[in-house]
């Protein structure tokens, strides 16, 4: 089973002006459990790695992420000391 070009293109398109702090820190912060009344230290650097590993490399071979947030910036180079982010 296939996406449709008109659906990838509609769904791109619902998705350009959701912020890469939603796909990016704020699932890693959400995965990281953190309490909202408490202060917690965090390595973000290595979680946003660790998100755009588990979901936003199409290919293991790819030296790129591909974001389909704010489309018009979605490719980053792989950057495992430091994520760069659009």
């Amino acid at each position: 089973m296939y996406i449709s070009l008109e659906q990838l293109r509609t769904s791109l398109k619902a998705l350009d002006s959701v912020h890469t702090f939603f796909g990016t820190s704020f699932l890693a912060f959400k995965q990281l459990e953190l309490p909202i009344d408490t202060v917690r230290p965090v390595d973000i650097a290595n979680q946003e790695a660790f998100i755009l590993d588990s979901f936003y490399n199409p290919s293991p071979m790819s030296n790129y992420y591909y974001i389909p947030l704010r489309t018009t910036v979605a490719l980053l180079k792989l950057s495992h000391n430091q994520p760069q982010h659009a």
